[in-house]
């Protein structure tokens, strides 16, 4: 007699694929000049996969009134319904001021966990992750105004600074709230939120790069990863210079006073040089992507040709 296997036999029914799980981080921020920064990371996992993926997209709605960037975090199929039907809700509406969108905004989520295909979504209401949390952000055309608002479950607010979504584990917070300043520009904001993904990326296996930022102008909103990675380069470099230099002056004992003048004086050339050298790379950047935007112009027109 033949011993049993000791492997399960093969089974030719389908199974369904893992479920998209809720791991994200998104920063956003209020701006000098009534404006505001988003950035987020793009990892998504199924199962024990990951993957890639933009998690905030601005574009701008079909009745030409609104430009929209819509950052949520929860269960991936919750997170793409909700996107959808805040898109629909804004574009048949036609209110401009920030209480008004507010109130447009709240109604369509509560309208959303009251539909038909949401209440019978499989989800247990005490995981946290059955609820949608996220961002909104809205420019109105005409009027050149950004507004930006946080949600929760079924709560909208304006947001005044800045608010974390997603993986709000609180040193992150706390790295947040220590950089940012009240109207900050555009671009630090940016370089706060980079310095925070950042952070997460090296501390958490939830988060991980490419990162994307989306600024939401007064002349516009649109997405932009250009210089990511020099930015993030210049970010490390500085900080790894400013760690050497914290230790120093809070040494009285074992750093002479004298030592402690050297060491700022070399810590101000060193400065200069990330500073300058930093600015080159950008340079290069540029004169990089110039030769490749004249290189693709030129082969357009000896096609059109």
């Amino acid at each position: 007699m033949l011993p049993k296997p000791f492997f399960a036999p093969y089974s030719a029914s389908p199974r369904r694929l893992p479920q998209r799980k809720p791991m994200t981080l998104i920063a956003a921020f209020r701006c000098a000049g009534n404006q505001a920064v988003l950035c987020a990371d793009s990892e998504e996992c199924y199962g024990d996969l990951k993957t890639s993926v933009t998690k905030i997209n601005p574009q701008k709605l079909a009745n030409g009134l609104y430009e929209v960037a819509f950052g949520g975090s929860g269960f991936g199929d919750l997170v793409d319904a909700m996107d959808e039907k805040l898109e629909q809700t804004l574009n048949a509406c036609q209110v401009c001021s920030e209480k008004e969108l507010r109130s447009e905004i709240q109604s369509a989520i509560v309208e959303f966990y009251k539909s038909d295909p949401i209440a019978n979504y499989p989800r247990d209401l005490g995981d946290p992750n059955s609820y949608v949390s996220g961002v909104v952000c809205v420019r109105v055309v005409p009027e050149k105004s950004v507004f930006l608002f946080r949600f929760s479950k079924t709560i909208v607010l304006p947001v005044k600074t800045f608010v974390l979504r997603g993986l709000e584990i609180p040193v992150y917070a706390s790295l947040a709230k220590r950089l940012y300043r009240p109207n900050i520009l555009p671009l630090h904001a940016q370089l706060v939120g980079l310095r925070v993904l950042s952070e997460a990326q090296s501390t958490s296996t939830l988060v991980d790069s490419p990162f994307t930022t989306v600024f939401a102008m007064t002349h516009g909103m649109f997405a932009s990863n250009r210089n990511t990675d020099l930015y993030l380069k210049a970010l490390s470099n500085v900080q790894r210079e400013m760690d050497d230099l914290l230790l120093t002056c809070a040494d009285t004992y074992a750093v002479s006073q004298v030592e402690a003048k050297i060491r700022l004086s070399a810590f101000q050339r060193t400065i200069h040089e990330l500073r300058r050298e930093h600015h080159r790379e950008l340079q290069r950047n540029f004169e990089k992507e110039l030769r490749g935007a004249m290189q693709s112009t030129s082969q357009k027109s000896k096609r059109a040709r």
